[in-house]
């Protein structure tokens, strides 16, 4: 810890299990301090990771003892984002891969349903056979997607019980009509 002649912490540092804060997640959270201080990610030896802070010259020297318990938060902020991002991440590309094949024309969608693309029947390094690294969701996820999809493409906005396709107008009347309305009340 680097120290200035007055004795002042010029910087704080924090080691880190890889195993329990991924390197993204260690890197996030270094760069959400960056405003405040001057951030480095090194290793600390096998599976560990430090990260060092440096502080600028107009951190005060209460934002200084803060900023260590701030790390802590936002590191455990950023693992948590690392990992639900993993457990989403199939079913992320499946919605972005629908989303843009039903964008394209009629004219340029070749594969159907029924024909596996070449990457669906092969591992990712081309040998074939190895489809099973592509496990598909389930059958039922699959179904409430293509239905949300066609609901989408219907446009019919038929199942709107909040009212959130109406104008103004449509669910108060004109708005010289509500406002007379309200003053005629507050008269009588």
């Amino acid at each position: 810890m680097a120290k200035t002649k007055t004795g002042v912490k010029t910087e704080t540092e924090l080691e880190l299990e890889e195993r329990l804060y991924p390197l993204e997640a260690v890197q996030a959270a270094a760069y959400a301090f960056t405003d405040r201080a001057y951030a480095r990610v090194e290793t600390a030896g096998e599976g560990r990771l430090r990260v060092v802070l440096a502080f600028k010259p107009a951190t005060s020297a209460a934002a200084r003892a803060a900023l260590a318990g701030e790390l802590r938060n936002e590191l455990l902020h950023q693992a948590l984002r690392h990992k639900v991002s993993q457990a989403n991440q199939k079913i992320r590309e499946f919605i972005v891969t629908k989303a843009l094949v039903s964008a394209l024309p009629a004219s340029a969608k070749v594969a159907s349903a029924e024909e596996p693309c070449k990457e669906c029947t092969t591992g990712p390094d081309g040998a074939p056979g190895s489809a099973a690294a592509h496990a598909p969701l389930d059958a039922e996820l699959e179904g409430e997607i293509d239905r949300l999809l066609k609901e989408i493409d219907s446009g019919s906005g038929a199942d709107d019980p909040l009212g959130v396709t109406s104008s103004w107008e449509e669910k108060f009347g004109p708005a010289g009509e509500a406002q007379g309305d309200a003053k005629k009340e507050g008269a009588a």
